[in-house]
């Protein structure tokens, strides 16, 4: 009986065992994770924004955007990688001009 158990376990243990390998994040401090990001992967800061949640959301890039990290800080000061890639790019968005929206109704 034992030794059934042990051979059910092994066969079933692949398919628990990868979403906790999905579900593993990184998280640091927000100086120690930037320090990393800048000297493993050339990485640094190209854009960021407040979440509605209160969370500061920035995106670290590589100069040459081979890499990016998305990564969220708590107020508390804890910062989270929340996804990486590769091919960022910083597309320049165009501001509306001001007299499009002088026009009175």
């Amino acid at each position: 009986m034992l030794r059934l158990f042990v051979i059910a376990a092994a066969i079933a243990w692949p398919l628990f065992a990868a979403p906790q390998a999905h579900a593993q994040q990184y998280c640091s401090s927000r100086p120690v994770l930037t320090k990393q990001l800048l000297a493993r992967y050339a990485e640094s800061p190209v854009s960021q924004g407040l979440s509605a949640k209160g969370t500061l959301l920035e995106v670290f890039a590589s100069k040459d955007g081979s890499s990016w990290t998305l990564v969220e800080t708590l107020p508390i000061g804890v910062s989270c990688v929340r996804a990486t890639g590769e091919a960022w790019s910083n597309n320049p968005t165009l501001a509306p001009t001001p007299k499009a929206y002088d026009k009175s109704f």
